[in-house]
């Protein structure tokens, strides 16, 4: 797909996702997206990002699709390259990942 298409409009679908179950559900349920591991940090600004006064238009969580390559002999966080680039792009992110 093209992400100047496709991004647009999974905003759209996240924002009248989340009216509808705002409006039908007696309590709050969370509303997000998954993505692939690809643009990573643009992708996460973009579905954080407010272009309009609507409450409804960001994800309220954000799930990764990581495909990071896994050390398995790395004992220590500060050894964990991957992980801490990960952390990294998600420092100004303002939901649950």
């Amino acid at each position: 797909g093209h992400p100047e298409t496709n991004a647009p409009c999974q905003k759209k679908f996240l924002r009248d996702a989340r009216e509808y179950v705002a409006k039908a559900s007696p309590r709050h349920i969370p509303v997000g997206l998954v993505a692939a591991d690809s643009d990573r940090k643009e992708n996460a600004l973009y579905y954080n990002c407010d272009s309009s006064n609507d409450k409804y238009e960001n994800a309220e969580w954000y799930g990764l699709n990581s495909y990071l390559f896994c050390d398995g002999t790395v004992d220590d966080f500060e050894d964990a390259a991957g992980l801490i680039a990960l952390e990294e792009d998600f420092k100004s992110y303002n939901y649950s990942i």
